[in-house]
């Protein structure tokens, strides 16, 4: 499991670092706004006011593990396509006995093609709990 961190954005920006902290985040940002980083780069246009919160981590064994999870209905779609016109019932399932031995399996093969080749953007999100002044250097209430 994923340890708690934290990030914080801009009005109108992304969150683009991760920190262990609350505190580690309001130093950052407090730090970019002070030096005038590109999010803050111009002082009468850009907001002091920031959302800081903890971060979720996109989960893709997760998906990998949906995915095994519905092979039987995808191909099941697939070959009811395939079959159309033809005078039978198209079938397409596991069967009970190798269903956890199949969805073990799959995911042990499947996971690590995943990880290894498709690029997922973003990789986490800030779910923003709470909004700071950096100008007044205080904690608004929401």
């Amino acid at each position: 499991m994923e340890e708690n961190k934290y990030s914080w954005f801009p009005e109108n920006g992304n969150c683009t670092d991760l920190f262990d902290s609350i505190e580690e985040a309001i130093k950052d940002a407090q730090h970019k706004y002070d030096e005038g980083y590109e999010e803050f780069e111009d002082k009468d246009e850009s907001s002091p006011i920031i959302s800081i919160g903890s971060v979720r981590h996109f989960d893709v064994q997760k998906s990998v593990n949906i995915i095994v999870d519905n092979i039987e209905d995808y191909i099941g779609e697939q070959l009811h396509d395939f079959s159309s016109g033809c005078d039978f019932e198209s079938e397409c399932y596991v069967s009970r006995k190798d269903k956890e031995t199949f969805a073990k399996e799959a995911v042990q093969a499947l996971l690590p093609i995943v990880e290894k080749y498709v690029f997922v953007n973003p990789q986490w999100v800030c779910t923003p709990t709470d909004k700071y002044d950096l100008k007044n250097k205080e904690w608004l209430k929401l």
